[in-house]
């Protein structure tokens, strides 16, 4: 039975898509959330005025610190996937790291990735090939550890 098969290998390719896709929209998200604290940063917002304040402002800044925390999860996760995407991309030679780079970045069918890399199709599934035996190999080896 085999471990990483092209169906994981095709997962980790939309995992990493949807990182890249979801990562501006996540950062637009913690910018917008730290906006909204930026009046409670003022000077006038102590310690002393909270408590004249009450328990709906309290609640309001917990619930925007708390939807920051998470945001800030979600993008650290995104950025692993990514950072795990540009090592592997670099271990590969350069035929394979573009065809790579292709299948992940844009959503270019076989044959238009071969007319833009001016190779034959057959050179283009032997790269893919070499590619998800050494993603394999990774993936295995990152697994262990």
């Amino acid at each position: 039975m085999k471990t990483c098969s092209k169906t994981s290998f095709k997962k980790w390719i939309n995992d990493v898509r949807r990182a890249y896709r979801r990562m501006p929209e996540i950062k637009d998200k913690i910018a917008y959330y730290e906006s909204q604290l930026d009046g409670y940063h003022a000077v006038a917002y102590d310690s002393v005025r909270v408590k004249t304040f009450g328990n709906a402002q309290e609640r309001k800044l917990l619930f925007t610190i708390q939807k920051i925390q998470d945001e800030q999860k979600k993008l650290k996760a995104l950025e692993s996937i990514t950072e795990t995407h540009k090592l592997f991309a670099g271990s590969l030679d350069d035929d394979s790291k573009n065809i790579l780079d292709y299948i992940v970045l844009t959503n270019l069918k076989p044959l238009e990735v071969c007319l833009r890399m001016n190779i034959k199709r057959a050179r283009y599934y032997h790269c893919l090939d070499v590619t998800m035996k050494k993603w394999r190999l990774y993936n295995n080896m990152k697994n262990a550890l």
